[in-house]
C-alpha cells in the first residue's frame, strides 16, 4: 500500500468550507496535502494545521501553473498527484437581476476555473494515475428558481465531468464527481455585491414582482440551511472517491439527495416543476 505522505493531494478553494475541512483532514491522515488559497493570512492558517497550504486563486492562470511547478519541485517522489477542485462561489437572484459580470464571475470561478486548474495538472495526474475529484452540487441536476447562476455553473461542472471522464479512462484517471445537498459551511451566507445588486432590483417597481417569489425561496433557502448535514460527510465522500479501487461516478450527500437526483432523471419536467414549487 502507498505511503500517505506519498500521495499528493490538491484542493482548492480550502480557505472555508468544504476545502479547508477536506485539507485539515487528510493533513491528519499523512497525506501530501497542498491547500489553495487566496490571503497570505488563509495561507499561515492551514499552515499551522499540517497542510502545505500555498495561494491560489483558480481565475489566474499564472496562479495556477506556479502551483504545478511547487508540486513538481517540492515533491518529485509522489506516488500519485490527485486534484479536488473545490473553489466555488454562489451567485443567486432572478436572472433579470443578476448583473452581467457577476454571472460571469460565476463561470470564471465554478467552471472555467476548475478546467484551467484541471489542464495544468493534467500532466502530473495522468503520469501518476492520480484522480480528479470535482465538487459539484445537486443544483446541477435540478434548476430551482433564483439559483439559476449557481446551477448553470454547476450543471456544466456535470457535463465537465462526464466528458473528462470518459476522454481520460483509457489514461487509468479516474474522475468523479460529489455532489451535495445543504451542508454546513460558510458559502451560502457570504455577503456579497449581487444580494445588493438583488435586493436594489427588488425595490424597482418593474422588477419587484419577483419580490412574493423570491422571499419564498429565501425562507426555504434559511429552512435548508438550519437542517444542513456536517461537512464530515462530504469529506468522508471525497475521501472515498479518491481512494476506493472502483469509485462511482457520482456521490450524493444529505438527505434526500439522491432521491432528488432520481426525480430530476425520471419525472416528467412540468412534474418536476410542480414538485419544485411545493417546496418553497
Amino acid at each position: 500500500m502507498t505511503n500517505p505522505a506519498e500521495q499528493v493531494i490538491v484542493i482548492t478553494g480550502s480557505s472555508t468550507g468544504i476545502g479547508a475541512a477536506t485539507a485539515i483532514e487528510f493533513a491528519k491522515r499523512g497525506f501530501s496535502v497542498v491547500a489553495g488559497v487566496r490571503t497570505k493570512a488563509d495561507q499561515e492558517r492551514l499552515k499551522t494545521q499540517g497542510t502545505d497550504a500555498i495561494l491560489l486563486d483558480v481565475t489566474k492562470i499564472d496562479h495556477i501553473q506556479k502551483a504545478v511547478s511547487h508540486v513538481e519541485k517540492t515533491y518529485p517522489d509522489a506516488k500519485s498527484v490527485s486534484l479536488v477542485n473545490n473553489a466555488g462561489i454562489v451567485r443567486a437572484g432572478p436572472w433579470e437581476l443578476v448583473p452581467a459580470d457577476h454571472l460571469r464571475t460565476q463561470f470564471e470561478v465554478n467552471v472555467f476555473g476548475l478546467v484551467d486548474t484541471t489542464r495544468e495538472f493534467l500532466p502530473l495526474i495522468r503520469k501518476t494515475k492520480g484522480r480528479i475529484v470535482n465538487i459539484s452540487s445537486i443544483s446541477g441536476r435540478i434548476g430551482s428558481a433564483f439559483l439559476g447562476p449557481y446551477c448553470a455553473s454547476k450543471a456544466a461542472v456535470e457535463s465537465i465531468t462526464d466528458s473528462m471522464r470518459n476522454e481520460l479512462r483509457p489514461f487509468g484517471v479516474e474522475v468523479v464527481s460529489v455532489n451535495p445537498g445543504p451542508i454546513d459551511t460558510p458559502i451560502w451566507t457570504k455577503k456579497t455585491d449581487t444580494q445588493k445588486a438583488v435586493t436594489d432590483g427588488l425595490k424597482n417597481p418593474e422588477t419587484g414582482i419577483y419580490s412574493d417569489g423570491f422571499s419564498q425561496f429565501v425562507a426555504t433557502f434559511e429552512k435548508a440551511e438550519k437542517n444542513a448535514e456536517p461537512v464530515s460527510k462530504v469529506v468522508e465522500a471525497i475521501d472515498t472517491a479518491l481512494h476506493a479501487p472502483n469509485p462511482q461516478t457520482r456521490y450524493y450527500v444529505g438527505k434526500g439527495i439522491r432521491f432528488a437526483a432520481s426525480l430530476s432523471s425520471h419525472l416528467p419536467d412540468r412534474t418536476l416543476d410542480w414538485v419544485l414549487s411545493k417546496m418553497n
